[in-house]
């Protein structure tokens, strides 16, 4: 069967690309021929420019659009050298198809169009309803279904939204959505009783990211990975690191952090295949991050995952794998200690024979 995936697998961020990676090769090992549709859709790619007519255009005033402008001047070398590092990553382990160009010129149809995982159906990311993610283009694929979809959990749905969620939602065969919530939302809103699925990042074994994962030159360290500026977060890796007897290693794909740090090593603009190196030879894992939460836990890292106003994702992973004890909060004064793994494979093993069931009901 020829499947198309449809996600948002240029952004510049770990998560983003791992997952659509990972459910490329989950449904590869399945028997199909899998292809990641390469739509570019420019509200993603903004990111990746140092002027974006897009960003400007969103921009209140002559005194913001100015400041836009400014802030792309000083990041071209970063955004250039961090847009590099994802598409060596996409190059070489992302089946690619050709760019899409719409309205569709010839029909490509796929048998399946996978749409998800992230927040596709975000109105907050997408600016609205991107009809591409919501099935409304004619001659992608012969039948849609989702794969863990999600509406992100920071967006004001009105009534009028619903309704129109509503119609949308009857273009695809089958839907699985990410979050418990949104999963309550259609039903209520909707009428639609749908399936929660794992995170395609849980489904594939160690080994497809070992495939691909880098070793660090760094023998021993402290991982410390945060997508955010937060100074309590550092200082709890920086004591761990000391009872440990050594370095910080902070991972960041752009954002600029304080430099200079003591006893930290700061790794900007890392390949997503370094970002797997440094979780698979890390020592101790210190994260704000739901995949850094994820990353830790199939390599069976000792970790510690701080506790921040969007740990739901973590909190609800944590709670399932019997490993909530790892959630801590930044100001905690803790005294390092192992994770217990005991019984972490067989619960993990449940959650994806559940997920990848739905997927082959789905597709069959």
């Amino acid at each position: 069967m020829k499947i198309g995936i449809l996600t948002f697998h240029r952004a510049l961020n770990y998560g983003a690309v791992l997952q659509c990676y990972a459910l490329q090769e989950t449904l590869i090992s399945m028997g199909h021929d899998v292809e990641v549709i390469d739509y570019r859709p420019a509200y993603i790619e903004k990111y990746r420019k140092p002027y974006s007519k897009f960003a400007i255009s969103h921009r209140e005033g002559i005194k913001d659009k100015v400041k836009e402008i400014i802030a792309g001047t000083l990041l071209i070398g970063k955004k250039r050298k961090g847009s590099k590092a994802f598409d060596s990553f996409m190059n070489k382990y992302l089946h690619v198809s050709s760019r899409l160009s719409l309205p569709l010129s010839t029909e490509l149809d796929y048998d399946v169009v996978v749409v998800g995982s992230d927040q596709v159906w975000s109105p907050q990311i997408c600016f609205g309803f991107d009809p591409v993610y919501w099935g409304e283009v004619p001659g992608l694929g012969k039948r849609y279904i989702t794969y863990s979809a999600s509406m992100g959990g920071h967006n004001v749905i009105t009534d009028e939204m619903w309704r129109d969620v509503k119609s949308k939602l009857e273009n695809y065969r089958y839907i699985s959505v990410r979050e418990k919530q949104l999963q309550e939302n259609l039903l209520k809103h909707c009428s639609v009783e749908v399936p929660v699925t794992l995170d395609p990042t849980l489904l594939p074994s160690v080994e497809v990211y070992s495939m691909a994962a880098v070793k660090p030159s760094i023998p021993h360290y402290v991982l410390f990975f945060c997508l955010e500026t937060k100074p309590e977060a550092l200082d709890f890796a920086k004591r761990i690191a000391r009872q440990k007897n050594m370095p910080v290693v902070r991972v960041a794909a752009q954002k600029e952090f304080q430099k200079g740090v003591e006893g930290v090593i700061d790794c900007y603009s890392v390949t997503p295949q370094e970002f797997l190196g440094y979780f698979k030879y890390a020592t101790v894992v210190v994260t704000i991050s739901f995949h850094g939460t994820v990353f830790s836990t199939i390599f069976k890292k000792n970790f510690y995952s701080l506790k921040n106003s969007k740990q739901d994702r973590a909190l609800n992973l944590l709670r399932l794998l019997g490993l909530e004890s790892r959630l801590v909060a930044a100001t905690d004064n803790v005294e390092f200690s192992l994770v217990d793994y005991d019984g972490v494979d067989e619960k993990l093993a449940e959650l994806r024979d559940s997920s990848i069931e739905y997927l082959k009901g789905a597709l069959s």
